[in-house]
């Protein structure tokens, strides 16, 4: 997919957070190579996201539009919108559909939402340009 980067932004450490996007092989196949900003640098998810978000835009020297975030729970989703990113949780962990707020799109897993996920890049990426998970 031109135009679409990974950035990771986790609570993780950069190693754990990795590990995470191994299952995610599909993704990282679709896409240009990512760039990440991770828990133990940043406290608060929304400036992981934010974080994330100002590398890869020094990275490919151009400005991001729009951020989609991929996460697995309720702090995911309320970093996403204070980050201004459009939120996608994931029930891998703890938390179930009821726990999430109503305004993010919840999947059950990376593999069955695989599809979700690339719909909503590419419903974003009409709307603007370059593009970042």
């Amino acid at each position: 997919m031109k135009g679409v980067y990974v950035a990771i932004a986790s609570g993780s450490t950069e190693k754990t957070a990795i590990y995470k996007m191994e299952n995610a092989n599909r993704i990282n196949s679709e896409v240009q190579p990512f760039c990440g900003a991770f828990g133990d640098i940043n406290d608060l998810r929304c400036s992981c996201i934010e974080q994330a978000k100002k590398t890869t835009e020094n990275r490919i020297n151009s400005k991001i539009d729009e951020v989609l975030h991929i996460g697995d729970t309720p702090g995911d989703a309320m970093g996403a919108i204070f980050a201004h990113a459009t939120p996608i949780v994931v029930e891998t962990g703890e938390y179930r559909k009821k726990d999430f707020p109503n305004f993010a799109t919840v999947i059950k897993n990376m593999e069955d939402g695989i599809d979700v996920i690339l719909n909503t890049v590419k419903s974003l990426q009409k709307r603007k340009g370059q593009f970042s998970i």
